[in-house]
C-alpha cells in the first residue's frame, strides 16, 4: 500500500491511530503491534486533551508506527494521516 489516509475522530487519539492503521491495512486492530512500541499512548492522548479553558490545543505530532508515518493534528477535532511513502518497515 502507498499514499496516505486521513480520518476525523472523536475518541482517544491512541485508539484512533490503531483503528486507522488497521483499516488501511485491512486487518483487525489486534493484528497490529502494540502502539506503546512506537509512542506512549497515555502521553499521546494527553497532548490532545482540551486545555483548562476548554479549548483544543493547537498541535501536530509525527511518529512511525507499524512501518507507516503517522501524523496527528488538531483542527476542529483530531485528524490522523497515515502515509507509507518513504517509510521502511
Amino acid at each position: 500500500m502507498s499514499g496516505s489516509e486521513e480520518q476525523q475522530v472523536s475518541h482517544p487519539v491512541s485508539t484512533a491511530v490503531i483503528e486507522t492503521r488497521a483499516k488501511k491495512k485491512g486487518v483487525k486492530p489486534t493484528a497490529l503491534p502494540p502502539l506503546y512500541e512506537s509512542v506512549d499512548p497515555e502521553t499521546l492522548d494527553s497532548l490532545f486533551e482540551q486545555t483548562e479553558t476548554g479549548t483544543a490545543r493547537k498541535i501536530a505530532i509525527e511518529f512511525v508506527y507499524d512501518g507507516s508515518l503517522v501524523t496527528v493534528t488538531v483542527d476542529d477535532g483530531f485528524t490522523i494521516a497515515i502515509s507509507e511513502r518513504g517509510v521502511v518497515e
